[in-house]
């Protein structure tokens, strides 16, 4: 079971992205209870420390250290559920994808499978932030109830971004060229175009359109396994070739 939580916060003076992406292991017995808690947790976790920011007027500096405790934050909150549920810590196993962004500053970081894709601003290529991981076989990964997840999390900071993607590994065969290691660059110029077109009454009906479509049985042809997309867009970040659009 996938689940995603997407939304946007407030800090002392910045809008600020925040999006989590969890999916569940098929081999774990609460997977999908798992995934729900990942994103509950990681989106109280950020949002404390972004209050905690908005009253004391100070930066919060999402580095590899605030990945870590971001982690630990999450594993205590599992294995307070697994306590409560009478199921393992194990039982809850999930993978997690985060992304924290402005305009001018963003943090990633991933625990497991599934990818990360971003647009730079004034770019029109769509990049990979951290390549999906797997171990041993292709449907192998680390997850955040991994004993061994500090030696598979990855933790990127890179400047502001244009475009975020946020994709279970479900997605991967879809929106990525494995074997060159590359981003499938239709697949996100074609979504992303969509959305800067899109005004605030019609991303319903785009968003029936995109599930109707990842459902479809040409999309279900390559690939049997769950698919969760989360796309965030900072529509002031077009390549200055394009007209900016300052919805």
């Amino acid at each position: 079971m996938t689940i995603e939580r997407a939304g946007e916060l407030i800090s002392a003076s910045d809008p600020v992205f925040v999006g989590v992406v969890s999916d569940g292991a098929g081999s774990a017995s609460h997977a999908g209870l798992g995934a729900r808690q990942v994103c509950d947790s990681v989106c109280s976790v950020i949002s404390r420390q972004l209050s905690r920011s908005q009253r004391q007027n100070i930066a919060v500096r999402f580095d590899h250290e605030f990945g870590c405790l971001l982690v630990d934050g999450v594993q205590q909150d599992l294995a307070r559920l697994a306590v409560q549920t009478g199921c393992l810590f194990a039982d809850l196993a999930a993978t997690m994808l985060v992304c924290v962004a402005t305009a001018t500053a963003s943090f990633f970081t991933q625990c497991g499978d599934g990818v990360i894709v971003v647009r730079d601003p004034g770019s029109r290529e769509f990049e990979w932030v951290v390549w999906p991981e797997h171990r041993g076989a292709i449907n192998e990964t680390t997850f955040v109830t991994s004993p061994d997840w500090p030696r598979e999390f990855a933790w990127v900071e890179r400047a502001g971004v244009a475009d975020v993607a946020l994709l279970t590994d479900g997605m991967q065969h879809l929106a990525l060229r494995l074997a060159a290691r590359e981003v499938y660059q239709p697949f996100f110029s074609g979504l992303f175009s969509s959305i800067r077109a899109a005004s605030v009454e019609t991303v319903p009906a785009l968003s029936g359109q995109l599930e109707r479509h990842l459902n479809s049985d040409r999309v279900n042809a390559r690939t049997n396994d769950d698919k969760t997309l989360v796309l965030a867009s900072f529509m002031d970040s077009l390549p200055s070739e394009s007209a900016p659009d300052f919805r």
